[in-house]
């Protein structure tokens, strides 16, 4: 209960449905009754946590195929759910995103360390932070 006399609800993180609680009044040091209160709590769709990747050292100049989604996960949705939903940031390195939004094909632009970043997207089309993707591409 608040300092303002409100009743305060507070339901466990990522919970949904019905619960309830039961409280009581006294008056003059005496139960006059105790209430119970039904709450129902509908769910909220938490966006996708998406990890950075090393992907170690390419060796091939053309487009590797690289599959970030591997160590995501989503409280709501199985990983296999999951897809990329943007790139940006590509740092000595083209990349596209594959029609199945599962995997990026990532081209090395020179000698040295690479980087890009991306977003993972749930089903219901909530997205991740953005996270960054590294890798070497050794000549």
């Amino acid at each position: 209960m608040a300092e303002n006399g409100d009743v305060v609800y507070t339901p466990n993180a990522n919970f949904s449905g019905t619960d309830s609680f039961s409280y009581y009044f006294i008056v003059d040091g005496t139960v006059v009754a105790t209430p119970t209160v039904t709450v129902t709590v509908l769910p909220v769709n938490d966006a996708p946590v998406a990890v950075a990747d090393n992907i170690g050292n390419i060796v091939y100049s053309g487009f590797t195929t690289v599959a970030p989604l591997g160590n995501d996960t989503d409280v709501e949705s199985p990983a296999a759910d999951l897809k990329v939903s943007t790139v940006s940031g590509a740092v000595n390195c083209e990349v596209k995103i594959a029609a199945d939004r599962k995997r990026v094909y990532v081209k090395p632009l020179a000698a040295g360390p690479f980087s890009f970043e991306y977003a993972a997207a749930d089903p219901s089309g909530a997205k991740s932070a953005p996270v960054t993707v590294s890798g070497t591409y050794v000549q």
